[in-house]
């Protein structure tokens, strides 16, 4: 009768790590992606620290940025296929780009200083923030399947 149950207990835990969803959680530490790095999240992410990007990050999940994202000349890449939650705590990117098809809803304003890069996904802003293309900063792409919605300033 014992190991029977300690084969169902393994069984149990197995099952419960297979259907677990990972998640990238920065717990206040400074962390810097250095010029040609790639960083990839199959998940969502959550930044209580300080990221620091020179590289390129490429996430596919919800974003929420409590503390401080710098951007440097890094790209930040939303290719999830689905809906995407960006809160970015009013912070910038250097470079965005929206791929993936999936809908992309900001809950916090945003700003670009260098470059948007729209292939594939809709931005959706939310009603009383804003999204700001610093005056120096290029639009690339866009399509009737890549755009921003919402309150934009140039």
């Amino acid at each position: 009768m014992r190991n029977f149950r300690i084969h169902i207990s393994i069984l149990v835990l197995i099952l419960s790590i297979g259907t677990a969803n990972a998640q990238f959680v920065n717990k206040g530490k400074i962390i810097t992606i250095s010029d040609g790095s790639v960083v990839t999240i199959k998940a969502d992410a959550s930044n209580e620290g300080a990221i620091r990007n020179a590289g390129t990050v490429y996430l596919s999940g919800d974003w929420t940025n409590l503390n401080s994202y710098l951007s440097q000349n890094g790209k930040f890449v939303l290719n999830g296929t689905s809906v995407q939650t960006i809160d970015h705590n009013e912070s910038t990117f250097y470079i965005l780009e929206l791929d993936g098809g999936g809908r992309k809803v900001f809950t916090s304003g945003a700003a670009v200083i260098n470059e948007l890069i729209l292939i594939s996904g809709i931005a959706e802003i939310a009603a009383t923030k804003t999204f700001l293309l610093r005056e120096d900063a290029t639009v690339t792409g866009g399509s009737d399947n890549s755009y921003i919605e919402g309150q934009m300033f140039f």
